[in-house]
């Protein structure tokens, strides 16, 4: 069954998950603004801490190019 903030943008979620990484607010007071349930605040939390280490330690073989590196 699909929830309603299962189709939440990316923009969305990660407004949601830095308010609750940052502890100003306890996880139910940011999952009741937002009007998502709590265990799907700690969730998508749980997800980008998990992952967060990943973005450290991957080995790009290519620079990311700026639009202005292909000018030139």
């Amino acid at each position: 069954m699909s929830h309603p903030w299962d189709n939440k943008d990316v923009v969305f979620k990660t407004r949601v998950v830095l308010r609750a990484m940052r502890n100003e607010q306890t996880v139910e007071e940011i999952a009741l603004e937002y009007g998502v349930p709590v265990a799907q605040v700690l969730e998508w939390k749980k997800q980008v801490i998990d992952e967060l280490p990943e973005i450290f330690t991957q080995k790009r073989s290519k620079r990311r190019r700026s639009p202005s590196d292909s000018a030139t």
